[in-house]
């Protein structure tokens, strides 16, 4: 029973929390252990916040989620856990992180609960409506980024800002066709927005995906060359490679895009990604 509350806060993916130590790397804080352990702490509370909207987002999405082939495994959909369990659990975590993080710094407590209200609202409602749906989640990712920021006290990069948004739509976009791929006909079932997402053979989508990929790299190196570290300009190359691959996940691993958590599994992608991140902190550090 343990095992399946602890699947049913989604743990592996967690990952998108890590967007929180944006501005702490790139505000050349990371070596300050203090910050850095505010920041630690924050991500915690921002990650059992998180679950506290996925277990209200497949409470709602349990009978649709029966349809699907992946999704049908999760604890409320297969029976593990009932609505009611799912429930109780949910709001004792919401309680429990909300004591927590109004004690440890109300700008953040404040941060967090805008944060879970628009996710609220997106498993509602939001996410049946084309675009808006992978625009909420763009923008739930920058307001990770600024959560890192309130924490230690420093503005976020409106380069940074765009940057992110631009890869939360890129990934909300790959799982869009992904989904559409893999279920066909049982799509638009699975998700209202998906029946627009499909028009005009999928020509619409698959330009969405071109311009914000596009339109994402132009950013980064803009920010790299405006950063005044001359060194970020080395890379760029990482980052395409980075870019390039996901496309070829769109095209040719479509079960990874639809389970974005896997893009871990790929070895080429991981160790891209690590050697990105090493040199982001070796730069930033200096």
């Amino acid at each position: 029973m343990l095992k399946d509350f602890i699947r049913l806060m989604r743990p592996h993916q967690w990952y998108k929390n890590l967007v929180i130590f944006v501005a702490l790397v790139f505000s050349h804080n990371l070596a300050s252990i203090s910050l850095t352990t505010r920041v630690v702490y924050g991500f915690v509370l921002l990650c059992l916040m998180s679950s506290v909207i996925y277990i209200i987002n497949d409470i709602k999405d349990a009978e649709k989620d029966k349809k699907h082939p992946q999704k049908k495994r999760r604890p409320i959909p297969s029976g593990a856990v009932t609505k009611k369990q799912a429930w109780l659990f949910g709001l004792f975590l919401f309680i429990f992180v909300s004591y927590l993080s109004f004690i440890f710094d109300k700008m953040f407590f404040f941060g967090l609960m805008v944060f879970f209200l628009l996710g609220l609202c997106y498993s509602v409602k939001l996410k049946q409506i084309f675009i808006l749906d992978v625009i909420v989640i763009s923008i739930n990712f920058v307001l990770r980024a600024f959560l890192g920021g309130l924490l230690i006290h420093v503005p976020v990069s409106l380069w940074l800002i765009l940057c992110t948004f631009l890869l939360a739509m890129i990934l909300a976009l790959g799982k869009r066709k992904a989904e559409l791929d893999m279920l066909g006909s049982k799509s638009i079932s699975h998700r209202i927005a998906l029946r627009m997402y499909s028009s005009d053979d999928k020509r619409l989508l698959n330009s969405f995906i071109t311009f914000s990929l596009s339109t994402l790299f132009i950013s980064y190196a803009i920010y790299c060359i405006m950063k005044g570290e001359e060194l970020m300009i080395i890379t760029m190359p990482v980052a395409l490679f980075l870019l390039f691959r996901y496309m070829y996940f769109v095209s040719c691993r479509k079960e990874i895009c639809a389970s974005p958590s896997k893009i871990f599994k790929d070895k080429q992608m991981l160790l891209g990604i690590i050697l990105w991140i090493v040199m982001v902190i070796i730069i930033n550090m200096g």
